[in-house]
């Protein structure tokens, strides 16, 4: 164990120094955002990319964790880097990818597929998978804080 400003850090909490987190709140009204896109429509294929790109790739929407800073009290934060929520914004990007080859049919029958991806988003973050809390997240690594 090491110490960094007052917070005592296991070692198998380098990991999370990568790994990206998103305001609960905020990934919530993103995925909305995302649900409502018309799939079957280019415009709406075009919104949906921007919208998971404002969810996995905007870095000011997701900041990566800092050891320095103490997790927010009063904020529920999600790490979309965990396995299940990186695989389903993989499986998005790549129906989404798929925009210059598809036609109507096909969107069609895609469609379905994308927006069961985004229900087993909202599944996931229901079911608290990769949610914490200050005290979670605290408890979880065993953190002190040195006041």
């Amino acid at each position: 164990m090491y110490v960094s400003n007052t917070l005592q850090i296991r070692p198998e909490l380098d990991q999370y120094r990568t790994h990206r987190w998103r305001s609960l709140r905020e990934l919530l009204m993103d995925i909305r955002v995302l649900e409502t896109c018309e799939f079957v429509q280019a415009e709406g294929r075009s919104q949906a990319r921007r919208q998971l790109n404002i969810v996995y790739i905007n870095r000011a929407s997701a900041t990566v964790f800092d050891v320095n800073i103490r997790f927010p009290s009063r904020k529920t934060m999600v790490n979309i880097s965990l396995e299940p929520y990186a695989v389903i914004a993989k499986n998005l990007y790549g129906l989404l990818q798929q925009d210059n080859v598809l036609d109507c049919q096909s969107c069609a029958q895609l469609a379905p597929h994308f927006y069961a991806q985004i229900q087993e988003f909202k599944r996931l973050l229901e079911l608290r998978v990769g949610v914490y809390t200050r005290q979670r997240f605290e408890a979880e690594f065993h953190l002190e804080w040195r006041e």
